[in-house]
């Protein structure tokens, strides 16, 4: 588990282009829930499912979530999209460029949840996030990609909690809204797939 959050630190500070790194991240966890909802061999559960949504916090998420009965089991990852200037740098140079050129924070949490359908149609679901919260500082240098650079001040530690609520537009498909007390309001879509063995 450590390496997954170390791996998933690293992640935020990938070091390329904002709109490319933003990209790649999303093409990542899309997919790795694709990988895992379509492979019969990792997962023998009565239904497995895909959840994305954003937040009003320039943030989104993916969930992945195992479906029994009327009850739900949440895995998910969320990241907070940032101003952050040029590439991330760990050590301030000599001749690196010194004008502040505004600051800012961005976390990144992994997501555990419960779910459970009241009736048919209704869904009701909690969350706990724990995380990183990411301060930084842009810099401004023009021998930099984006004309600058940025550095990370401080990165702690970030627990929020969150509830939503769910409608069950067929059996495998769920429309939800909620709050989560990092992500702000949010809005989502979630599918599962039963399988067959």
């Amino acid at each position: 588990m450590s390496n997954i959050i170390e791996y998933l630190n690293e992640m935020s500070y990938l070091e390329a282009n904002k709109s490319e790194c933003k990209m790649n991240k999303i093409i990542f966890w899309v997919s790795l829930c694709i990988a895992i909802v379509t492979s019969n061999n990792l997962v023998k559960a009565q239904s497995f499912g895909v959840g994305a949504g954003f937040g009003t916090s320039s943030s989104m998420f993916v969930d992945l979530f195992y479906l029994e009965n009327s009850n739900s089991f949440h895995l998910g990852f969320s990241y907070q999209f940032s101003d952050t200037r040029g590439k991330l740098v760990s050590e301030q140079k000599s001749n690196y460029g010194r004008t502040v050129d505004g600051t800012g924070e961005y976390f990144w949490t992994l997501d555990f949840g419960y779910g459970h359908n009241v009736i048919s149609e209704l869904t009701i679901n909690g969350e706990i996030s724990l995380g990183s919260l990411n301060e930084y500082t842009n810099y401004l240098d023009g021998r930099f990609n984006g004309g600058g650079y940025h550095m990370i001040d401080q990165a702690s530690l970030v627990a929020g909690i969150g509830a939503s609520v769910g409608y069950n537009l067929s059996e495998s498909v769920n429309v939800f809204l909620g709050y989560n007390t990092l992500r702000k309001v949010t809005a989502g879509l979630r599918m599962n797939f039963p399988f067959v063995y």
